[in-house]
C-alpha cells in the first residue's frame, strides 16, 4: 500500500491536492463505534502528516471531519423510535465547506457548529467524561 501511495504522489503536480473524509469521531474514542473511530483517527493523522510532507511540493492535503451527515446511510429509526442525530448536516454543506477550506490551504475542515464544538470539547475535557457523555447520548439506541 505504501508503495502505491508513493508512486501515485510522485505524479501529482504542484498546486494539486488531496481531500480525505474522516469524521468528528476522530476527536475521541466512541464505544460501540470503536473500529470506526479508530479508522477515522488514523485517516486524520495520516492526512495531516502527509500534508506536511507534501507542503514543499505545494500539494495541499485537507482532512474533512464532519459530525453526522444526512447521506441516507444512517438509520432513521430504532425499534420504532426516531433516532436523533445532534447537528445533522446536509452533504452539500459539508462538500461546500470542505472545498472552501481546501482552497484556503487548511489541513483540516470541520464543518458545522456541532463538529467544531465537539472538537474543542474533546480537547479540554478528560476522555473518560467525554466517553460517558457519548454513552448517555446513545444508550437508547444500543
Amino acid at each position: 500500500m505504501a508503495e502505491l501511495i508513493s508512486v501515485s504522489l510522485q505524479y501529482m503536480r504542484e498546486g494539486s491536492g488531496i481531500i480525505n473524509v474522516s469524521s468528528a469521531s476522530s476527536f475521541q474514542p466512541n464505544p460501540y463505534l470503536s473500529m470506526y473511530s479508530a479508522s477515522k483517527v488514523f485517516l486524520k493523522n495520516f492526512s495531516r502528516a502527509l500534508g506536511v510532507e507534501l507542503k514543499e511540493r505545494k500539494i495541499t492535503v485537507t482532512c474533512v471531519c464532519p459530525g453526522w451527515v444526512d447521506t441516507g446511510m444512517l438509520p432513521k429509526t430504532k425499534d420504532g423510535k426516531e433516532i436523533k442525530y445532534s447537528g445533522m448536516l446536509k452533504a452539500s454543506y459539508v462538500v461546500k465547506t470542505a472545498m472552501s477550506d481546501f482552497a484556503k490551504g487548511k489541513d483540516m475542515s470541520v464543518p458545522g457548529f456541532f463538529a467544531g464544538y465537539f472538537r474543542l470539547y474533546s480537547k479540554i475535557m478528560p476522555t473518560k467524561i467525554v466517553m460517558k457523555q457519548w454513552l448517555r447520548g446513545i444508550k437508547e439506541y444500543v
